[in-house]
């Protein structure tokens, strides 16, 4: 099971499928991660180039939430 709320593991063979099955519309918030941020700009675009506006990709992945210092 995925760890975050309402978040779906997917590759890219199946990203557009569930985006089209999950998105209530084609503004519909979606954040991208994978652990080096390399695939998840992949699929960041794929899902773009169905019309998707409200895509964003976590810079250089989960691997670098570990070493990142919050406030």
């Amino acid at each position: 099971d995925p760890y975050i709320r309402k978040s779906h593991m997917v590759t890219l063979e199946n990203v557009k499928q569930v985006v089209q099955e999950n998105a209530h519309s084609k503004d519909y918030a979606i954040v991208v991660i994978c652990h080096d941020g390399k695939e998840s700009l992949t699929a960041a675009e794929m899902i773009s180039s169905e019309d998707y506006i409200n895509v964003v990709v976590l810079e250089d992945g989960a691997d670098q939430l570990g070493s990142q210092k919050f406030l």
